[in-house]
């Protein structure tokens, strides 16, 4: 299965996730990269549509749909961003895991030794020698270069893998942090309205007391 394949099963699996309000609230983050027909229509069908004409201007692809993230990350579709990101991590392990094999695949052969180009030809006996000799040595050379490389990868490995949830951690704290203040917010707006509704209230009260005395 190729990466755009793989891309929009987790896309169709997303869907199942999303309300109808969030669905409203994509396609109006994606504003004008998508035809306005399809950004008024928020339903299964016109997000189905939206994501094939994101995939058919090359906003999004296989290989890079970090706007698909930066999209659900607006909208706060958490689900979908852990998704998104856990397939993310996984291509770049198998990346650094097929560039391994490459490295290794292509490694050039060692050059002959000075000893073997100007070994004496006309000494039979000795010429086995240093045969066995270079081959030793070329071997054991090899065997150091590869385990060089190996653990060179290692190392990229490993920081790509301690790396990515660290950032993932930070981006999901300031995703909680924006919920929590969007909280805040509305609570704040809906005491003013409160406030207004209830003064009023009062002055009527006032008034009617003043007329009473």
């Amino acid at each position: 299965m190729d990466d755009n394949s793989h891309l929009r099963r987790i896309i169709i699996k997303i869907q199942a996730r999303l309300s109808d309000d969030d669905r409203k609230y994509l396609h109006f983050f994606f504003g004008d990269d998508i035809p306005r027909r399809i950004r008024d229509d928020p339903t299964l069908g016109g997000t189905l549509c939206a994501m094939e004409s994101l995939f058919d201007r090359d906003i999004i692809s296989g290989d890079d749909f970090t706007y698909l993230i930066t999209a659900f990350e607006a909208i706060g579709c958490l689900d979908a961003v852990t998704i998104l990101k856990g397939h993310q991590q996984q291509m770049k392990l198998t990346h650094v895991h097929q560039s391994m094999l490459s490295l290794i695949s292509i490694m050039p052969p060692l050059p002959p030794s000075a000893a073997e180009v100007f070994a004496d030809q006309d000494d039979e006996e000795a010429q086995p020698l240093h045969s066995d000799k270079h081959k030793r040595f070329s071997t054991s050379f090899r065997l150091k270069i590869y385990v060089v490389i190996i653990v060179l990868l290692v190392l990229c490995t490993t920081g790509i893998l301690i790396t990515v949830p660290f950032m993932k951690g930070i981006q999901t704290n300031k995703l909680n942090e924006d919920t929590k203040m969007k909280d805040v917010i509305l609570k704040e707006q809906e005491l003013k309205n409160k406030s207004r509704v209830s003064r009023p209230s009062l002055l009527t009260f006032s008034e009617t007391r003043e007329r009473l005395d």
